[in-house]
């Protein structure tokens, strides 16, 4: 009975230790193994995650929630003070179109995606690949980015369009 007891109470201390020592470890290097180069204080949720051969570059201090990255063969950059609101998407990949049958499943056209530095970019956006961000740019909930977006610019819709110049009243 003694015996039991020390180890209910083994288990009621060691099980919550092991999980902050040990997950809280695995945790901060989990974004490690998904991306080519990390920087330093990355903020992210377990949803994070990405897809693909690609080469995913996250800079210094940005924000991950659930994140989906398909990178294909693609790089996608994501410059320092960057976040992220939830269920965004950035696909590098498109498939051929112009191809049949498995052909297209197979046949991909690969883009880049650059996002600079100080972007946000709302829940539910989507940025397709070819597509650079410019610096201190905000993209709005539920956007899909097809173009390039100036630095210092509201952007939002399907397709996004400019809505307003950031540090500025006039509208578009």
């Amino acid at each position: 009975m003694l015996k039991q007891i020390f180890a209910l109470v083994v288990r009621m201390i060691w099980n919550p230790l092991y999980y902050l020592l040990c997950f809280n470890q695995l945790r901060a290097w989990m974004p490690r193994l998904k991306a080519t180069r990390i920087g330093k204080k990355i903020r992210f949720k377990p949803q994070f995650d990405v897809y693909g051969k690609g080469k995913v570059f996250i800079g210094n201090n940005v924000g991950l929630f659930d994140v989906f990255i398909n990178s294909g063969s693609g790089e996608v950059h994501i410059g320092d003070n960057t976040f992220f609101g939830h269920r965004v998407m950035l696909i590098t990949g498109a498939h051929d179109y112009s191809s049949f049958g498995i052909e297209r499943q197979r046949r991909m056209l690969i883009k880049n995606i650059h996002i600079g530095e100080g972007v946000w970019i709302g829940s539910g956006a989507i940025v397709l690949g070819g597509v650079s961000i410019g610096n201190n740019a905000v993209i709005a909930a539920g956007s899909i980015v097809v173009n390039d977006v100036p630095e210092n610019w509201i952007y939002g819709g399907n397709p996004a369009k400019p809505i307003k110049l950031i540090g500025s009243n006039k509208n578009t």
